[in-house]
């Protein structure tokens, strides 16, 4: 991937892995999770962080402990911050202006919600004009009243594949900028 490449980590907060539900491989999910995200901070990849919001008296509520990034990949400075209310990154927030300010052209989208935030966010940068890769083992969901999440998570591999280059972690590569 090009300089013109940035990194969505879309929703990786402390509350996720303590849901009613578990997460689908929670722990490959984060190990590979921190490993892009330290791949991309290598090649210095611009990193953005995207955060939802939810209600007033939610889990996910402005000021809920949830809401803070996990430790193993939470924000340096530097990188942006992005705050969302929506399954959409884009919508009601100003991803897209972080995104073009910084000439940022592909996005290689990892995080939760498969089925919400992330599925989402592959759709609505397609529709940008986006050119989005999506690291199929580092996004993640819990199970719902009719799938298993591990059904959710290769659902979307499949369909997503219309918006996206979907690859595993091991086949995503950044490229250093050129000096």
């Amino acid at each position: 991937m090009a300089p013109t490449t940035a990194l969505l980590v879309v929703d990786v907060v402390t509350g996720i892995f303590a849901l009613p539900e578990p997460l689908h491989e929670p722990e490959s999910f984060l190990s590979n999770v921190t490993r892009l995200v330290t791949s991309a901070r290598h090649a210095g990849v611009l990193v953005v962080h995207v955060q939802h919001t939810g209600p007033e008296g939610s889990v996910f509520a402005r000021g809920s402990p949830a809401r803070e990034f996990h430790p193993s990949v939470a924000p340096r400075p530097g990188e942006p911050l992005v705050d969302k209310d929506t399954p959409d990154s884009f919508l009601r927030s100003n991803l897209e202006s972080v995104l073009r300010e910084a000439g940022i052209r592909e996005l290689c989208v990892c995080g939760f919600a498969t089925e919400g935030c992330i599925d989402t966010t592959v759709r609505s940068a397609w529709s940008r004009g986006f050119s989005v890769v999506l690291a199929s083992d580092c996004h993640t969901t819990t199970r719902n009243a009719v799938l298993e999440a591990s059904q959710v998570v290769a659902h979307h591999n499949l369909v997503l594949r219309r918006f996206a280059r979907v690859v595993p972690l091991a086949e995503v590569a950044f490229s250093a900028p050129a000096h």
